[in-house]
């Protein structure tokens, strides 16, 4: 759908989708980039890409099921390969927005 904002659910406390049972298109290790403290590191976690959903679920192990998190894959623009043999870049869209008449500074601080 046009406009709309990638879904981006990153690792929370909210209830764990169990997703056994579902058979993804396809699957993986990735390395996913934290979100969290003023370090981000990566974390290998195993990934499955239910094609009919337009998600990208990622797990902590190939045997578990209950997903940590997913990445809405509406609105992808590119899909392209990288140098390294395996590796992949999703190129999303972004969105800008343009506020005018809002004096928005102290409400920033």
């Amino acid at each position: 759908m046009v406009g709309e904002e990638p879904v981006v659910d990153e690792e929370s406390e909210e209830e764990e989708i169990d997703r056994s049972g579902m058979k993804a298109d396809f699957e993986g290790w990735l390395e996913k980039k934290g979100d969290k403290g003023p370090i981000k590191l990566f974390a290998k976690r195993y990934f499955r890409l239910y094609k009919n959903e337009n998600l990208l679920c990622y797990f902590k192990t190939d045997k578990n099921f209950k997903q940590l998190g997913a990445i809405g894959l509406t609105g992808v623009l590119l899909c392209e390969k990288t140098k390294e043999k395996t590796g992949f870049n999703i190129v999303m869209k972004v969105f800008f927005y343009d506020v005018q008449g809002c004096d928005l500074t102290n409400s920033l601080i």
